[in-house]
């Protein structure tokens, strides 16, 4: 998979093998990929990663507006209170915020962060 620099979905696969990058662009594959990741190759959805923004799988997912990544990890039990810099950052609320305002996610993007709203 191909896809620009700028958006990445950083998932911690297993201790012993360190950290994956997986690529997120705007396709529809995406979702089974982390689906795959998730429940056949145990992905810890906390891992927290990202140079500068040491964020979990949710925030980026949420950030760059993927809404059906966004679902599914909310569904699976991501953390929806998670902040970037191990705490100190962002919550995942801004940042579903921001890619509103933004026009990342479209019109879903707004369910999710009705939903995000609900949790916190």
């Amino acid at each position: 998979m191909e896809c620009g620099a700028h958006c990445k979905l950083e998932l911690t696969l297993q201790p012993q093998l360190g950290s994956r990058v997986l690529p997120c662009g705007q396709r529809p594959s995406l979702l089974p990929v982390v689906r795959l990741l998730h429940e056949h190759a145990g992905v810890n959805l906390e891992a927290r990663g990202g140079i500068n923004t040491n964020s979990t799988p949710l925030w980026v997912a949420t950030r760059q507006g993927h809404h059906r990544v966004v679902e599914y990890l909310l569904a699976a039990g991501a953390d929806a209170a998670s902040r970037s810099r191990n705490g100190r950052g962002h919550s995942v609320l801004d940042v579903a915020t921001q890619a509103v305002q933004n026009e990342r996610g479209g019109v879903q993007m707004l369910g999710m962060l009705a939903a995000l709203k609900e949790i916190q």
